[in-house]
């Protein structure tokens, strides 16, 4: 039986700096993500115009067009504050607040 003739096409270093490399760029794509989830438009040159981005993302989850995640979370907790209005869960959760007067409930509710 012949021996076979190991081929070493690439060293040890030249493996590692490549898993390196892999793992960094990962990161450099998830982060680059999370920049663009907190502002979801790419602009050219050294101005912003926010009228006319050249990369928009817009988002559309539960049928609410929105232009951002915060808009969306607005949008559902006024949907699921409607919904807890009409099933009378919100007087449930808050019977002590229904008895205060106007100002004391303005304030606590500023303060929450």
């Amino acid at each position: 039986m012949e021996k076979r003739e190991v081929i070493y096409r690439h060293s040890g270093t030249v493996r590692i700096t490549h898993w390196i490399n892999v793992l960094v760029l990962l990161v450099l794509l998830m982060s680059g993500m999370q920049i663009f989830n907190a502002h979801p438009a790419l602009y050219l040159g050294a101005q912003s115009n926010f009228d006319a981005p050249i990369l928009a993302m817009d988002a559309m989850q539960d049928g609410y067009e929105v232009t951002s995640l915060q808009e969306y979370a607005e949008a559902r907790a006024v949907h699921r504050l409607g919904d807890d209005l009409a099933s009378g869960r919100w007087a449930k959760r808050n019977r002590d607040l229904l008895d205060l007067e106007a100002a004391e409930l303005g304030l606590r509710l500023l303060v929450a």
